[in-house]
């Protein structure tokens, strides 16, 4: 029996390349010119760009291992940085998200977040990761809801949550789930020092996932 896929972005290529690679014949579907979804690259005039650039980090061990099941080498493909992110605004001081510092993780990045955001700051996100648990058990709400009932500042929401989200999400806060960015920071920021690496594309998304794990499902009998 065909599995049927609807939708070609990663997610769906991801699940087609398993049921692929566990003998399952696969049809997958994508309305779109390319592959890829939201993370994709587009023409644009005369050139190819990228669209809807997620942030991807050293957490994402399940994408890293699809990657490495259709022969993409992450070490090849990825530049891995340790985090270091200066957040500008034109209402507030820059902000710095990095783990540049003399002390060890997560030591570093408290530091850096204190020097920007002060004790206040530092204790506003500190109580809100400290409620992860409670958040994931419960219903799922929006990542704007779940701000505002562990009270973070207006400064928070808008230089560190807001950016946050949408670059790791591809959603902004008043729609996105609160369970989703919950888990990233509990596998990123609340794990080791290489969770939270920064890895950046060598090459454009499209020839960096989509079309590899394509032929990579028709190779193994899927229709794409």
């Amino acid at each position: 029996m065909t599995t049927l896929i609807i939708g070609g972005g990663w997610s769906g290529l991801a699940a087609a390349i398993t049921l692929s690679q566990q003998g399952h014949p696969v049809h997958l579907i994508e309305s779109a010119k390319q592959l890829g979804g939201r993370a994709r690259n587009v023409d644009w005039q005369d050139h190819t760009i990228d669209n809807g650039q997620h942030m991807m980090i050293g957490a994402y061990q399940q994408m890293l291992e699809i990657m490495q099941l259709i022969g993409i080498s992450p070490n090849e493909v990825f530049h891995r940085l340790p985090i270091d992110i200066t957040i500008q605004d034109n209402q507030f001081q820059p902000l710095h998200l990095s783990a540049k510092s003399w002390l060890p993780w997560p030591l570093s990045l408290a530091w850096n977040l204190i020097k920007s955001v002060g004790l206040s700051g530092f204790y506003q996100v500190a109580w809100l990761q400290s409620h992860i648990p409670k958040l994931l058990s419960k219903k799922d709400i929006t990542v704007s809801e779940w701000l505002l009932k562990t009270n973070q500042s207006q400064r928070l929401i808008r230089q560190l949550w807001e950016p946050l989200c949408l670059a790791t999400l591809n959603t902004p806060i008043d729609q996105a789930s609160a369970h989703v960015l919950a888990k990233v920071l509990q596998d990123s920021l609340g794990k080791n020092k290489a969770a939270a690496d920064l890895l950046i594309p060598k090459q454009a998304l499209g020839d960096l996932f989509p079309l590899i794990a394509a032929n990579y499902i028709k190779q193994h009998g899927g229709k794409v």
